[in-house]
């Protein structure tokens, strides 16, 4: 992977740190992934999409990269996501206070994803 080859010269910092939009297909990887790519997320970010497998499973990689986009102070204002749907996506993608559009599939009992807490919330997509 490129990203973690540069990562690697001990820059001190985010590789891109203008970086505005991040689209990440991890449907095939392995769980290391999010931390590979710890590299490009920035406070910089505000668009996010994120394509999963649309099959079950337990490591919910794309839990832990929105775990880390706030823990960098990332100001989201726009997230996608494909892929299975867990509960615990919609519960971390909602955290973003300043969040605009959010694009979800919706889980496989039907459910809509309701009462958003962030303000100014304009698309809601499932």
């Amino acid at each position: 992977m490129l990203w973690q080859a540069l990562s690697t010269l001990g820059l001190g910092g985010p590789l891109c740190p203008n970086l505005r939009e991040l689209r990440i297909d991890i449907s095939n990887t392995p769980f290391e992934v999010p931390y590979q790519i710890k590299p490009l997320l920035t406070s910089s970010l505000r668009s996010i999409a994120i394509y999963d497998s649309p099959h079950k499973n337990y490591d919910c990689t794309a839990c832990i990269i929105l775990d880390m986009l706030r823990f960098c102070n990332a100001d989201i204002l726009d997230i996608f996501y494909e892929g299975y749907m867990m509960h615990h996506i919609p519960e971390r993608a909602m955290r973003f206070p300043n969040l605009i559009s959010v694009s979800l599939p919706s889980d496989s009992s039907g459910r809509i994803i309701k009462n958003p807490i962030t303000p100014f919330l304009r698309n809601l997509a499932t």
